[in-house]
């Protein structure tokens, strides 16, 4: 924790947008962010494939003429650069282009054509690039049961892979819905199954979540899965690294590097508002991304104190977070309704649901104002609003790309 007593602190979040806090009393900063980003993915790519830990290299697990999918969690840093240099990684290799396909978690249509044309523009224009459906019963498998008996249902297209890559983000182990390094499933299962995992109830239990946790592994097993890749992610949404293998290996070597990077001291005695920022990067730009921020800032807020995210977020309201507009029902009822609830955003809205009530919980958005009030969140609209906010406490902290922070 770096603790600045200066009056005025450079700092950014969404899209292209700096600002300017002012704070004339203890201002503490987190995490002070020491580990340079890659300076080439093409690069980088190339030693994790080749040198996977505690597994062969990549391209020795494919035989002619085999169907590969990249299972892609689009939460991914830098997303089309990853993606396009793994895929020209293994046409580098032998692999035909027209084998090889792409299936990301739902996300933007923007962040699909903007693969696409990526992956167009590369040696691998012949791959595919799918969107995972949820919703949709064609686009899901029969995978196996579970130990409980739980069907396991997961995307089409991996199912019937001869090869599957999972490609996803590494995360703190202590982060919100961290359910290992796979980044298949839940993500890419039906609506239901999806429901079940991100119920804020089960991921806070350990119990439970060590339940969810077997689940996914148990998929991941039945999937074949032996291997996987991972991104550590950095400021700004630039890999500080990129890792590839065995889960054990590859979740010790992610959870170090993420500890060495990210790792942020809670300031003691807490802060009274904490000023939360997300990463300039549309990928981040999502209400889950915001409900991983504001769960960590939670933490190191003084009881009742100030949360304000700082972001970008243009995401539509869901069937999740309107629920938090029936002011005529109590907390308890709207958070036994979030937790059977299976829309994506259900997870953001029963955060925000926790933490409105214990704080003071303010968002800087591209939403209307009418939109977050309604919801029971205040809002925030510029850096004058905000610097306003922090003069009327004695200490400040600020977490730059709160989403990655390690507690």
């Amino acid at each position: 924790m770096n603790l600045s007593n200066a009056t005025q602190v450079r700092f950014n979040f969404g899209s292209q947008a700096v600002w300017q806090l002012d704070s004339a009393n203890r201002l503490n900063i987190a995490p002070a962010m020491q580990t340079a980003p890659v300076a080439q993915v093409r690069q980088a790519i190339e030693t994790a494939f080749s040198q996977p830990l505690d597994f062969v290299p990549l391209d020795q697990s494919v035989v002619p003429g085999d169907r590969i999918v990249f299972a892609v969690d689009s939460l991914l840093p830098q997303l089309c650069d990853v993606v396009t240099e793994s895929l020209c990684w293994f046409a580098h290799h032998g692999v035909l282009a027209s084998n090889m396909t792409v299936v990301l978690t739902p996300t933007s249509q923007a962040l699909v054509e903007s693969l696409k044309n990526r992956i167009g523009d590369s040696d691998c224009a012949a791959a595919s690039v799918q969107v995972h459906d949820p919703d949709s019963a064609e686009c899901v498998a029969y995978l196996a049961a579970n130990d409980a008996s739980d069907p396991i249902y997961i995307n089409r297209t991996v199912v019937d892979a001869d090869v599957v890559v999972p490609i996803s983000c590494a995360t703190p182990p202590g982060q919100l819905d961290n359910l290992g390094c796979y980044g298949v499933f839940p993500l890419l299962s039906d609506r239901a199954t999806r429901g079940r995992f991100y119920s804020l109830p089960r991921l806070i239990d350990v119990a439970n979540r060590e339940t969810l946790l077997s689940w996914a592994n148990q998929a991941a097993w039945w999937l074949g899965l032996m291997a996987s890749v991972q991104v550590v992610p950095g400021c700004e949404e630039r890999p500080l690294e990129v890792f590839a293998g065995t889960p054990d290996a590859l979740l010790a070597a992610c959870d170090a590097s993420m500890k060495a990077s990210w790792a942020t001291e809670v300031a003691e005695p807490l802060s009274e508002i904490v000023v939360a920022c997300l990463d300039d990067n549309a990928t981040q730009q999502s209400w889950l991304a915001v409900a991983r921020a504001l769960d960590t800032a939670s933490k190191c807020v003084a009881p009742g104190g100030t949360i304000v995210l700082c972001t970008s977020l243009s995401e539509p309201v869901g069937v999740g977070l309107s629920r938090l507009r029936q002011s005529h029902e109590s907390q308890d009822v709207i958070a036994k309704q979030l937790a059977k609830d299976c829309h994506d955003d259900a997870i953001a809205a029963a955060v925000f649901l926790r933490c409105t009530a214990e704080h003071h919980v303010y968002l800087l958005s591209q939403h209307r104002k009418e939109t977050l009030e309604n919801l029971g969140i205040g809002f925030i609209e510029n850096a004058s609003q905000l610097n306003h906010l922090v003069s009327q406490f004695p200490s400040c902290t600020l977490l730059k790309s709160a989403q990655h922070a390690w507690l």
